[in-house]
Formats: structure tokens, C-alpha cells, sequence
């Protein structure tokens, strides 16, 4: 112990520091005699933005969470014990400024499998606020183990969970919309493409934001979230012939500033050169994204575009151009309606010639410039050859809004395609659903056996949210969808109902896909 050990990787990322410090004694504070701990995770409470005001959270997640914890704990046996438990020790008794204690841990590392059970609800299934989406408890005795695992599990779930409710909040927006103006769905997995990787803190949440929108959309500029899908999901590569359908996720190329300003001429404003290169260097792209807003937004669609009209219209694929700044309703959908009656936003009319563009609106404008059809229910769609993204700072009463101007003015809402990021995926924390986990029954071992016992919290001082479910808990299915929760349960119903079995003692068992998960959510 005199000697310090070595700090590598596999050390820093023991499963065992991954935790607050406050859990480190908690193995001494129970009874004596405690040998089972049983918890549970609930989202309690909404305090997120819904349309439709429904209380209820998407389930994701917690099949990563058993991946991670059997790929962790398996780390965690395989090195060596002398390695592990010196580091325990030396480290621990650094931190806490005692001389800690860590035969739990050896005992725990002889065990050689993780002694626990975790339980879940289908993903992609909607859980009620106040019903639980999980459960898990020890085996072997291991008691301590359960909510020593609190804090890695709420760390790793509660993003997941509220991200995937985020994510098919829009697609719920999306969905009424082109139902009302297109008469299909069709479009809709590839309207909402996710921007997490740039945005988010860190890339451990970028790319587990972007799996949870991969849980809606298939639109997606997280290379990591992909690469997750394949290897938590078993949801292998893209299959092109299912398309949409054997799609996971995928992407377009796409310019970005640094690209137009690098082809950009100053001393005469050239921007047809920028143009020109990558309508050539992409000719045979199905799709091609260029960022069109680095100096005069509203003349490179009016002048410049219009320019190579009989280019873009000669090409296979679609030419999608971005705007990037401005009020994004405005900038779509324009200041009045199709008519030039009515000021969508209160801005007083004038004659010059961008105020005219600014109130007609990109859409109005490409379908003057490309033209396009009227489909079946009435709403004008753009030639295929050409469409938009908007990726700056869109939020979901954002996403709704375009969507209903665009209806407004006549247009179908699948005309252009939201950018989703950190604007709305990050602007969140666990309390968004007030989501906590909370242990609810413990087992004593006693002369004449086992003895079970029903806890619960209920603060005086509370609202009434933090009030935690009893005993041993059971999801039952009442129809259509409508989950309750039975609380005080025995051991045999608790084994029944909705919540599975997805690990147990260190083995996956009932393992899902992200396509799966997409027909629960999105059927």
C-alpha cells in the first residue's frame, strides 16, 4: 500500500467509482441483517413541453443500461484482484480521509458475475408518469449492490428516456401534419435529422441523445449514436432495400460556412462559383445539403439558384438548400400569407425588393422559382428536386408553428426538414420528468428464513410527487395500452405483468432492436 498504483484506464473507469460518495457507506447503515435490496425507476412529475398535455414518458434506454452494466462488471472481473482491490483501497481511503473498508468488494470481485436483476418495460412503449419503468434488485446476497448502483443507472437512463420523449414529440407534430396536408407519413422518419454530436456536453451525451432520436427519425449526423444502435440494439447496417424501413440512420452530404466562405470573392460577391462546384463535385448525390446564408441569404435563393434552375432540375437527385439564421418561421414561411393578405408576424408592409422576398418566405419562393404539384389534399408541394433545412436553435412549439404556417399558405408541412439539437435536447435535466429511483422493499435474513419488508417515502413537506411507490411492484396491462401499477405485491405477481427480465446475473435476456422499438412508438 505504500506504493502508489498505477492509474490507467481500465482503473479510472472501474464500475465501483462510478458512483456519489455518499453510497460508500450506505453497506454499513442498513440493518445488519439486510440481504436484498428491490428498487425501482419512475419519472414523477412533467414539466416538459407537450401539445397535447399527456403525461407520460418514452421508455429507453435501460436495454443500453444492461449492455453497459454486464460490459463494466465483466472490466471489473477481469483484472486482476490484487490490482482492483489496491486501487479500491488506496484510492477510497484517499477520498474519504479514512481507512476504508473494502472486503465487500473482494467479496464481490470472487463472485465473478454481476449479482443483480433488472427489469424493464417493452422499449418504445409510453409509461404514465408515476408508473415505474424498471425495476432491479441484487442476488447472492450482495444487498448493498442495488442502489450502490443508483447513481450509474439514473446517470445513464434519465437522458435516454427524456430525449426519446422529446424525439417523438416532434415526430408526433410532424405526423398530424402531414396527415392534414399530405395524406401520409411517408416522409416524416427522415423530417426531423438529429445535430446532437455538435451540441451537446460531451460526447458520452451526444451520442446518447442521438440514439434516443434514432428511436423517431431516421435522420441523423451522429456517427456515434449509429455505431450504438448496431452494438446495444443489435440493429446491424443499413439495409437500403427496406428503405425506410431497414434504415437505422443515415445522412446527405452537406456544405457548411467554412465551405461558402472559402469559395466566396469579395471584390464581386461571386457565390454562382460555390454553386457550380458542388452541384459538380455531387452530381450524383441523392441528396445534397448547401448552406446558402454566409452573406445574402435572400439573394443566393433569388439570383444566384435561379441561375442554375435547368442544372438542378436535370439532376436525380435533390438539391436542399439551409438557411441559418433569422426568425426560422419567418424565414420559411414568409411575413404574409399566400395571398399577400394578412401580416403573418405584425411587420409592416414596404416595396423593397428583400422585404418582398422576407414576406413571401423561402418555400413560396422556391416553388415560384422550381414550381412543384398540388397533391390530393390540396397543399402544394415542391418539385422534388429541391427542399429545405433549418437546424438553428428549433424547439417543438417551433417545429408546430412552421408546420401550421406552412398549411396557412397552402403548403404541405413535409416541405422542409428541422435540424434537432442541443437547442431542445440539452435544455433539459432529470427533473424535466422528475424522474428518481427509489428502493421500495428489503428482505432481512432471519433464524427461521427470510423476512420481507414494505418501505416507501412520503414527505410531509413535499407536493405530493416524491411520494414513492410500496413493496413489491407490478405493471399490468389493462387495455389498449393503459399501464398501472400494482404496488405490495407478492414475489409471484411481482414475476408477472408487464416488466421483463432484460438481465440477469450478469445474461442479457429479452433483447430488442431500434426498428422494434420503432413500431411500438410509431405504429
Amino acid at each position: 500500500m505504500n506504493k502508489r498504483t498505477v492509474m490507467n484506464r481500465e482503473l479510472r473507469e472501474l464500475i465501483i467509482m462510478l458512483t456519489d460518495a455518499y453510497k460508500l457507506f450506505h453497506r454499513q447503515m442498513y440493518p445488519k441483517n439486510t440481504v436484498l435490496v428491490y428498487s425501482n425507476g419512475t419519472a414523477r412529475s412533467s414539466r416538459h413541453y407537450k401539445g397535447d398535455n399527456k403525461n407520460e414518458v418514452v421508455v429507453f434506454g435501460t436495454q443500453r443500461l444492461s449492455r453497459l452494466l454486464k460490459d463494466k462488471f465483466q472490466d471489473f472481473f477481469d483484472l486482476p484482484e490484487e490490482e482492483v482491490i489496491s486501487f479500491c483501497k488506496e484510492q477510497l481511503s484517499s477520498f474519504t480521509g479514512m481507512d476504508y473498508d473494502v472486503n465487500h468488494i473482494v467479496e464481490l470481485h470472487r463472485l465473478q458475475y454481476l449479482p443483480l436483476v433488472l427489469k424493464s418495460l417493452p422499449e418504445g412503449s409510453k409509461c404514465p408518469i408515476g408508473v415505474p419503468y424498471m425495476t432491479f434488485y441484487n442476488t447472492s446476497n450482495i444487498f448493498w449492490l442495488t442502489n450502490y448502483l443508483e447513481t450509474f443507472i439514473s446517470c445513464e437512463v434519465w437522458s435516454l428516456i427524456t430525449n426519446a420523449t422529446i424525439a417523438n414529440e416532434y415526430r408526433e407534430i410532424f405526423d398530424k401534419w402531414a396527415l392534414k396536408t399530405v395524406g401520409n407519413t411517408d416522409f416524416v422518419p427522415f423530417q426531423g435529422h438529429d445535430f446532437s454530436m455538435r451540441g451537446m456536453m460531451l460526447s458520452d451525451a451526444a451520442r446518447a441523445s442521438g440514439l434516443a432520436h434514432l428511436t423517431s427519425f431516421c435522420g441523423s449526423d451522429t456517427i456515434p449514436s449509429y455505431l450504438d444502435a448496431q452494438y446495444y440494439y443489435d440493429s446491424g447496417q443499413n439495409d437500403w432495400s427496406k428503405f425506410p424501413k431497414g434504415i437505422v440512420a443515415t445522412s446527405v452530404p452537406a456544405s457548411e460556412h467554412s465551405v461558402q466562405c472559402a469559395h466566396y470573392n469579395p471584390a464581386d460577391g461571386d457565390e454562382l462559383t460555390y454553386l457550380d462546384y458542388l452541384l459538380d463535385e455531387f452530381e450524383d448525390a441523392p441528396v445534397l445539403s448547401i448552406v446558402c446564408d454566409g452573406f445574402d441569404y435572400w439573394k443566393f435563393i433569388t439570383e444566384v439558384v435561379p441561375m442554375r434552375k435547368d442544372k438542378i432540375m436535370a439532376r436525380s437527385g435533390k438539391v436542399v438548400f439551409r438557411p441559418d439564421s433569422g426568425h426560422i418561421v419567418d424565414i420559411i414561411c414568409g411575413t404574409k400569407d399566400i395571398n399577400n393578405q394578412g401580416l403573418l408576424t405584425g411587420i409592416q408592409p414596404k416595396t423593397t425588393q428583400q422585404t418582398i422576398n422576407e414576406e413571401r418566405g423561402s418555400i413560396q419562393l422556391l416553388y415560384d422559382i422550381f414550381g412543384g404539384t398540388i397533391n390530393e389534399k390540396g397543399f402544394k408541394e415542391l418539385d422534388p428536386h429541391v427542399g429545405l433545412i433549418y437546424g438553428d436553435s428549433v424547439t417543438l412549439q417551433i417545429a408546430d408553428e412552421v408546420c401550421s404556417k406552412l398549411a396557412t399558405k397552402g403548403f404541405a408541412s413535409t416541405n422542409w426538414v428541422a435540424g434537432i439539437g442541443s437547442y431542445t435536447y440539452q435544455f433539459n435535466t432529470r427533473d424535466s420528468h422528475g424522474q428518481a429511483i427509489k428502493a421500495t422493499f428489503v428482505e432481512f435474513q432471519k433464524l427461521t428464513g427470510r423476512s420481507g419488508k414494505e418501505i416507501f417515502k412520503d414527505p410531509k413537506t413535499g407536493d405530493g410527487t416524491k411520494k414513492s411507490a410500496k413493496g413489491l411492484l407490478s405493471v399490468i396491462d389493462e387495455g389498449n395500452g393503459k399501464l398501472t401499477l400494482c404496488n405490495e405485491v407478492s414475489w409471484v405477481e411481482e414475476e408477472k405483468g408487464m416488466l421483463k427480465e432484460i438481465l440477469r446475473d450478469g445474461e442479457l435476456l429479452n433483447q430488442t432492436t431500434i426498428q422494434e422499438i420503432r413500431n411500438r412508438l410509431n405504429h
